[in-house]
């Protein structure tokens, strides 16, 4: 935390004040807050993760529906004896993956 943002505590304080500061310290509350920051960004980092792993699996899918309808496009482009074969192994390709 920059110092800018950091208040000191002035030695004047009233009785109860110092009863209070001494309970809970700034310190220590400034600690608590330092390890939620840190904390969010952790959760943050596995959130960006997690979302770039998502959207390269959807453009993994999005290629091979292109890549499928590319084939579906030459199969039909095909003489009709050759048209039965490539789709019998495109079958086959399936089962076996």
């Amino acid at each position: 935390m920059p110092a800018a943002y950091v208040k000191k505590i002035d030695s004047t304080l009233t009785a109860s004040q110092n009863n209070l500061a001494d309970e809970y310290t700034i310190a220590v509350r400034q600690q608590q807050i330092e390890n939620q920051y840190k904390n969010l960004l952790d959760l943050g980092k596995q959130r960006k993760e997690k979302l770039e792993e998502s959207c390269k699996a959807y453009q993994l899918v999005r290629e091979a529906g292109e890549l499928a309808q590319w084939i579906a496009d030459k199969v039909i482009k095909l003489s009709p004896k050759y048209r039965v074969i490539c789709l019998c192994v495109i079958l086959i390709c399936m089962f076996i993956a």
